[in-house]
């Protein structure tokens, strides 16, 4: 809860590590690499990994998924 907070509120992962153990955040990575090696599409979870590892403003990611065509999943 806190590391996502501190996101939303502009911090760096490396921030949020300096005074968090953010656990979550090397899960992610982890759904991530596993997505890929199955070929499975995961928008969600990328957003997530973006916003953590990459800087994506929340702003961005929510305009993201909202941008994605609709389909049945």
């Amino acid at each position: 809860y806190r590391a996502g907070l501190a996101l939303a509120e502009g911090k760096t992962l490396e921030q949020i590590n300096q005074t968090l153990n953010a656990e979550g955040t090397r899960t992610a990575e982890l759904i991530i690499d596993k997505a890929s090696e199955l070929g499975v599409e995961m928008p969600i979870c990328y957003i997530v990994y973006n916003v953590i590892y990459n800087e994506l403003s929340i702003e961005e990611a929510l305009q993201k998924l909202m941008q994605r065509e609709l389909k049945s999943e």
